[in-house]
């Protein structure tokens, strides 16, 4: 009896011992750059336990029972749930998270809300950077993305560059760095070559087609583009790379992190240097650029510092040639050739800018995370410019008196000087009411102030001129504050929805005309109103649906309000997106398509009529469109093949608009304007076709060595230069081939040496990328000025870099 009792006694224990034992489960995130993700929430359910990962992505669970659990990471479109069985501690567990709000990243995540799984979206990460870095400026690290066409003013990449998305340029795409706004705040152009080789520190890029989510800054009327800036490495390192290719192109970088100095600190930076003569004559570039990155990681917090400093000094080429010079000498410049003997050497572009940006966030909760960004960005440049023949009261001068004769008109070199300060604050909050439930607020202010001034630095008959007269000055400031809140839910395991809603202000005081042409101190005003709602559906395991609409306003460019009265001044534009897309995954394959209409109210075109105050402006016109179907795919068809590409079909139309034509005599005589009513007329600078494809076979891959070779080609079809529709003013449609390669050896030199081998144009295509025109009657002909930016023939480059 006695051991039977101890039998039963023992079972029991037994029994209690599996039932009521305690156990740990520890683990770490991993975002899919394979980083650790500081500052992650992770549930653990039934029971609802909370955990925070530290500076090394680590969480711990203590005290648990044996049972099944799940592990939960809250996301906003698609729950990153880990289901495990407790019957003892695990110490392993690793979750891999690709949309979580790191503490370090609060404002970006806020920008690039709702990124996962979305056919509107692409986001390059540092590997598909580094594959496209070189020499080149930040579009054409892009250009292989859909709808994307680039530019180039000296023809290979590096100086003023350029990009369209979606047949929209760049004042009307959206740019921030870590959360704040690019955009120059006037023109709302973004001048890429102001931060050198920005690339080099991008940890990653995503570019959001249509009007995207709310975000910073400029009206985003047709993409948005968000760069991110060094992530934090626990480990310390540096890459030093060189690379030499045509047109005598040069640029040396070194790329460094230190690790943790001491606790919490961490320090990366990066120092480059560019030069290149580019394929259009005397079209130099002569680049530098300096980013330094400290950060401090606390309790739950971070605090980082971004210094991003560039300096450019660029011969001008944005004057663009004939169709006859194309043909004759497609390599011509005609800057500086208004000095009769020889081109003036110093007809250049200087400018330097540099971006301070503070970013503190913290966690504020399990389920809270707040980020705060203060940034202030001082530049000061100009343009200087040989003039033959120029009016002197024009400058202020008055007219030289000789003993025979009087002297009105003379040559003279001029600097028109841009000297601005750009500061404010962002910030976002975001809120985890759940799992399935995420809320942001977010939103920021910026002022603007710019002072504009011209000066003659040299002039014939020079004795009234000095550097300090000013033949024009004024100043212009302009105050941009927005607020949004944006609102998540995963309604099932299938269905899951946003809403979006910001509000944003503007305030713009300059000099400009009155109603009596005067120039006279002004100000507008504008508020915008902006909501935007998306849907997702999960059909199955392999497919997903998507569903999203909403409204972008945008307001008038400098130039529209320096150069009208307030009786001729546009108003603001207005776009009403909707796109619609799915996305098809199956084992190795991958394709995403999208549909979209972007329907424009008062769009801002120009039209030819010389407005009130004598200048040829933008005018606003009822309606106009563009719609289109996008194709993104991946395949990797077997080891070691792997084909993907896009494609991008669209339409864009403008309903009706009468242009005005310059009309001219035999003589060439001014006789005035004459109209031209056109109707269903395609959009500038709108191909209806782009495509890119590209082949990548690595033959070799070990731990040791690695071989990567690639194939592509990028078609882009006719665009039209004006409003015209008239095929005798298009840009014709063309197709570039490159191709390339990339050995890696580890532990040879460093850690890893890296050469790289590109040529591109590889079949010397001709073409041009860009263009303008002037049209006009003369003797009741109507003839065409044109401009065309010719591209570079075959041109290579040959990098190395060294990784210790």
């Amino acid at each position: 009896m006695k051991t039977i009792r101890i039998v039963i006694v023992s079972v029991f224990l037994c029994i209690c011992t599996v039932l009521f034992s305690q156990h740990s489960i520890q683990g770490v995130v991993i975002s899919e750059e394979n980083e650790p993700m500081m500052g992650q929430s992770v549930v653990l359910s039934p029971g609802n336990k909370v955990a925070i990962t530290n500076i090394e992505g680590k969480f711990i669970f203590e005290n648990i029972k044996t049972g099944t659990y799940t592990l939960v990471l809250p996301e906003c479109w698609i729950n990153n749930e880990t289901e495990i069985l407790i019957d003892k501690s695990i110490e392993n567990v690793v979750l891999y998270f690709s949309n979580a709000i790191n503490i370090d990243e609060v404002i970006i995540n806020s920008v690039r809300f709702n990124q996962k799984n979305n056919p509107t979206q692409k986001t390059m990460s540092r590997d598909d950077i580094v594959t496209e870095l070189g020499v080149t400026d930040m579009p054409y690290i892009i250009q292989n993305t859909p709808a994307v066409v680039v530019t180039s003013d000296a023809g290979a990449g590096v100086g003023y560059t350029g990009m369209r998305i979606r047949g929209t340029d760049q004042t009307r795409i959206n740019v921030t760095i870590n959360g704040i706004p690019l955009n120059d705040a006037e023109s709302q152009n973004v001048f890429f070559v102001d931060l050198p080789d920005l690339a080099a520190s991008a940890e990653s890029i995503q570019i959001q087609r249509g009007i995207g989510t709310s975000s910073n800054g400029a009206a985003s009327f047709g993409a948005s583009v968000n760069v991110k800036t060094h992530a934090h490495q626990e480990n310390a390192g540096a890459t030093v790379s060189a690379s030499y290719g045509s047109f005598d192109t040069k640029k040396a970088s070194i790329n460094f992190h230190t690790g943790e100095l001491t606790r919490g600190f961490y320090l990366n930076g990066r120092i480059s240097k560019i030069e290149s003569d580019g394929y259009i004559e005397r079209a130099t570039s002569d680049l530098s650029s300096i980013a330094v990155s400290p950060l401090f990681i606390f309790n739950k917090s971070s605090l980082r510092y971004d210094l991003l400093y560039g300096k450019e000094r660029t011969y001008q080429a944005w004057y663009g040639i004939s169709k006859g010079q194309l043909d004759e000498n497609r390599r011509f410049n005609p800057a500086g050739t208004e000095r009769a003997f020889a081109p003036y050497r110093e007809q250049v572009d200087d400018y330097k800018q540099v971006h301070h940006q503070i970013h503190f966030n913290t966690s504020v909760s399990s389920k809270s995370n707040l980020g705060v960004s203060l940034h202030y960005t001082p530049g000061k440049g100009f343009f200087e410019e040989y003039k033959a023949d120029e009016d002197r009261l024009d400058y202020g001068l008055n007219p030289v008196l000789l003993p025979s004769d009087t002297i009105f008109n003379t040559d003279l070199v001029r600097r028109r000087w841009l000297d601005n300060d750009f500061y404010g604050i962002v910030a976002s909050f975001s809120h985890d009411f759940s799992a399935t439930e995420e809320m942001i607020i977010g939103g920021g202010w910026n002022h603007y102030a710019g002072r504009h001034f011209g000066e003659i630095i040299w002039a014939e008959f020079a004795q009234d001129v000095f550097v300090e007269n000013k033949y024009y000055d004024n100043d212009a400031n302009k105050y941009d504050g927005n607020v949004y809140v944006k609102y998540s839910k995963k309604f099932s395991n299938d269905i899951a929805g946003f809403v979006d809603l910001q509000l944003r202000s503007i305030k713009y005081d300059f000099e400009g005309p009155d109603l009596d042409g005067r120039l006279t101190d002004q100000t507008d005003e504008l508020f915008f109103t902006n909501p935007k709602l998306g849907l997702k559906y999960k059909v199955d395991k392999k497919v997903q649906l998507f569903f999203q609409t909403g409204v972008a306003q945008k307001e008038p460019n400098r130039n529209d309000y320096t150069e009208s009265s307030p009786n001729s001044r546009p108003k603001a534009e207005r776009l009403w997106d909707t796109e619609f897309g799915a996305i098809y995954k199956n084992g190795n394959a991958q394709v995403s398509t999208n549909v979209y209409l972007m329907t424009y109210k008062d769009q801002l075109v120009l039209n030819g009529q010389i407005n009130d105050v004598g200048a040829a402006t933008r005018i606003n016109v009822d309606n106009s469109y563009r719609t289109g179907l996008e194709l993104d795919f991946e395949w990797k068809i077997a080891e070691p093949w792997r084909i993907n590409g896009n494609y991008a079909f669209s339409q864009s139309r403008l309903k009706q608009l009468t242009q005005y034509v310059d009309d001219y005599d035999e003589s060439f005589n001014y006789l005035g304007q004459k109209q031209i009513d056109l109707r269903n007329r395609p959009l500038t600078f709108s191909p209806e076709h782009v495509a890119f494809g590209q082949v990548t076979c690595v033959p070799v891959h070990s731990q040791k060595h690695q071989l990567q070779i690639y194939f592509r080609g990028k078609y882009v079809g006719e665009q039209f230069i004006d409003l015209s529709g008239d095929h005798q003013n298009v840009l014709p449609s063309y197709q570039v081939f490159d191709t390339g390669a990339t050995i890696r050896l580890n532990n040879v030199i460093g850690q890893t040496l890296e050469i790289k081998a590109m040529v591109n144009n590889i079949f010397s295509h001709e073409y041009s990328a860009n263009a303008w025109s002037y049209k006009y009657f003369i003797d009741d002909v109507l003839t065409y000025d044109q401009g065309f930016y010719p591209q570079a023939l075959r041109h290579f480059l040959i990098s190395a870099s060294v990784t210790f």
